[in-house]
């Protein structure tokens, strides 16, 4: 009876045993499923995000097909020049140089020409000195009328200034402050008798000067402006004044 009862207890603990067993294994699969489960969620999401992150890369545009102009039209070249040969022409011998003499230049003495004088007895006329021109001051150097030789001298010249008459205006105190300094020129036109007539100022000065250089060059005097005979004439010159600060 004993040993009847043991062997259904035995019976009972192993089949009790294996039940646990087959449980357990059954608990181990569902976990090992959960876990790969787990895994696949994952990494379904780790892709998800990659893809989400990374957008997708625009397709390159064409390149715009840039049609290449032809090359224009060489310029026509220019018609052969035709160079006409000179004609042959007799050559001209030179004359030979022959010495001359220089001819000494025509005093000029102050009195009436010869063709002014007559032979006596034929006309009436007057006493006069004999010359070849009547634009010099009178000398006293007489010639005999038959040895007057015609004037062919030029005795042009122009105006010349008398420095000591040019007397430099002072600066003004609104020169002084500003400094005015330089040469500043003035055009002047000059009378037969040497004065000066009208001035003109070739670059303005400003701070009360320019009234000032114009007075000061029309009192100032010239010898005056000749001909080519001698005579006394009117024309343009130039001052030129050079204004310092003190």
């Amino acid at each position: 009876m004993q040993k009847l009862l043991t062997l259904i207890l035995c019976s009972a603990l192993g089949h009790l045993s294996f039940m646990f067993f087959l449980n357990a294994q059954a608990k181990s699969h569902k976990i090992t499923e959960k876990k790969q489960d787990k895994l696949i969620k994952v990494e379904i999401n780790e892709v998800a995000k990659k893809i989400a992150v990374e957008p997708p890369k625009p397709e390159p545009k064409p390149e715009p097909k840039i049609e290449k102009k032809p090359p224009p039209p060489p310029p026509p070249k220019p018609p052969a020049k035709i160079i006409k040969k000179p004609k042959k022409v007799a050559s001209i011998r030179k004359p030979k140089k022959t010495k001359t003499k220089p001819k000494k230049p025509v005093e000029a003495v102050q009195g009436l020409s010869k063709d002014s004088f007559v032979d006596k007895g034929t006309k009436p006329g007057f006493q006069s000195n004999a010359g070849n021109t009547l634009m010099l001051p009178d000398s006293g150097k007489r010639v005999d009328p038959s040895k007057i030789e015609e004037l062919d001298a030029d005795l042009s010249s122009d105006a010349i200034l008398i420095r000591s008459s040019v007397r430099a205006p002072e600066l003004t105190f609104d020169a002084i402050d500003a400094g005015i300094e330089g040469r500043y020129i003035v055009d002047v036109f000059v009378a037969p008798d040497g004065s000066v007539q009208d001035a003109e100022l070739e670059r303005k000065v400003g701070y009360g000067m320019d009234s000032l250089l114009i007075l000061a060059a029309k009192k100032s005097r010239f010898t005056p402006r000749k001909n080519k005979d001698g005579k006394a004439i009117s024309g343009w010159s130039t001052i030129a004044f050079r204004l310092v600060v003190p």
